[in-house]
């Protein structure tokens, strides 16, 4: 990696631990406050669940979505498109897989129920081979994949709506959500009788196709060989499409 490139991830990196960092501060005080107004209730931290990574994965997330302000700073400070768009993948991934396998070790120091199997990878893979070894490894691998690929999504989305000004953006998100609204109505006036039945059935089929189930198939049995080539497959289309959005931004007067 070039020492350019080096510099901008550290700077990601750097900052999007911190962001992420405040963020976690936030939810420890929404539950510390929490648990003072349940007078001190000694039950409270033991009934309390939590799954450290997918809060990582959410900020990460969360983090994803927001480029713009970087690229600004760093596009006048003589950083390209290409290093600006390599830096923020690598630490956003980074600091996403870093999180993910941080929650997986101390799941396996945590008494009661193993963090896997509270997960919904192990509810759909975690019984697939006769080795709990490999299901314990499928298990780790799609998790780590499955919470790339959100992170990188979110980062498509996020490049794209970079490219649109406040303005628009704000007409897109009220025309994205009357579309939502006026779907579901067009659904619910046109879909009566068979046709429920017949959407339903073809829907569960592509369903449990893409994540490697059959309707003959118990939970905790499925195959993940589809669910994990389609995890790569978004996965690849993302960093394209991320690129090429990137390749797209230009500074704005607003």
């Amino acid at each position: 990696m070039k020492s350019k490139t080096m510099r901008v991830t550290t700077y990601f990196f750097k900052r999007m631990l911190r962001q992420i960092l405040y963020g976690l501060g936030v939810v420890l005080a929404i539950i510390l406050f929490s648990w003072l107004l349940s007078n001190r209730d000694t039950e409270f931290f033991a009934n309390f669940k939590i799954q450290f990574g997918a809060l990582i994965g959410f900020f990460a997330m969360f983090v994803a979505l927001t480029p713009y302000a970087d690229f600004k700073l760093l596009i006048q400070n003589g950083v390209s498109r290409r290093t600006f768009w390599l830096g923020r993948t690598i630490a956003l991934v980074v600091i996403n897989l870093l999180g993910q396998i941080l929650d997986m070790i101390l799941g396996f120091f945590k008494i009661g129920t193993p963090v896997a199997e509270n997960s919904a990878a192990w509810q759909l893979y975690g019984r697939f081979f006769q080795s709990a070894s490999l299901n314990w490894l499928i298990w780790a691998v799609l998790v780590l994949v499955g919470s790339t690929v959100t992170v990188l999504l979110a980062s498509v989305v996020g490049s794209c709506f970079s490219l649109l000004t406040k303005r628009v953006r704000r007409y897109v998100f009220l025309a994205l959500a009357a579309a939502f609204f006026l779907g579901i109505r067009l659904i619910a006036m046109v879909m009566t009788g068979d046709a429920v039945v017949h959407f339903a059935i073809w829907l569960r089929n592509i369903i449990y196709f893409l994540i490697g189930g059959t309707p003959n198939v118990g939970a905790g049995h499925f195959n993940p060989t589809v669910p994990f080539i389609s995890l790569l497959v978004l996965c690849s289309a993302a960093l394209v499409a991320s690129y090429y959005v990137t390749q797209q931004f230009k500074i704005k007067n607003e």
